[in-house]
């Protein structure tokens, strides 16, 4: 979901996990992913919004 450009989908699928099953081995996986796949998330979103300011600084 994070891939989709659904972060709020997959913050509710994580906790949904966990609130199900707290053992460590899926607190581990879900940290796992809020920081991989969360840091990758950001960094697209950031580098897409920097591309249009500067476009758009361009264009001016």
């Amino acid at each position: 979901m994070i891939n989709a450009d659904d972060a709020y989908g997959a913050i509710n699928q994580i906790r949904e996990a966990v609130i199900l099953s707290p053992s460590f081995k899926v607190i581990r996986s879900a940290g796992r992913i809020i920081l991989l796949d969360g840091s990758r998330w950001l960094w697209r979103n950031l580098t897409r919004k920097l591309r249009g300011k500067l476009k758009n600084q361009a264009d001016t």
